[in-house]
């Protein structure tokens, strides 16, 4: 078995923090009920609703540079939530981490946000809110 490098550590670190934060913190009330009926179309009989499906992708490979921008700007407010139990210096390394991803996003915005790959709701979802 191949040990983690320093980097891939860091890296699984923001990718479970984004995880953990995609439901509370990421999605607009507008986004929310499509997530659940994915996660309802996913879920097994024997698994509660509180806990998150087994056979469900990961909030990570399912949501994509919209989602990403949110997290980046809203891990500022979220680094008192770490701060407890993560210490300080690991702080620092994380946010210079997420400095390096966002200056790349935004070097190639244009090739990860592209308006033709958003879609017009039907009235229906409208309603579901």
């Amino acid at each position: 078995m191949k040990e983690k490098n320093h980097e891939e550590g860091e890296l699984d670190g923001i990718e479970k923090y984004f995880n953990t934060a995609l439901g509370n913190s990421l999605l607009y009330k507008f986004e929310r009920p499509a997530y659940a009926d994915y996660l309802s179309s996913v879920r097994q009989e024997d698994e509660s609703g509180s806990v998150y499906p087994r056979a469900a992708a990961e909030p990570i490979d399912l949501f994509g540079y919209p989602h990403l921008i949110r997290f980046l700007i809203n891990f500022n407010e979220k680094v008192s939530d770490l701060q407890p139990k993560v210490d300080e210096e690991t702080i620092h390394i994380y946010v210079q981490k997420l400095q390096k991803l966002a200056n790349y996003l935004s070097k190639y915005e244009g090739h990860y946000h592209r308006l033709e790959e958003y879609a017009n709701t039907a009235p229906e979802y409208h309603r579901r809110m």
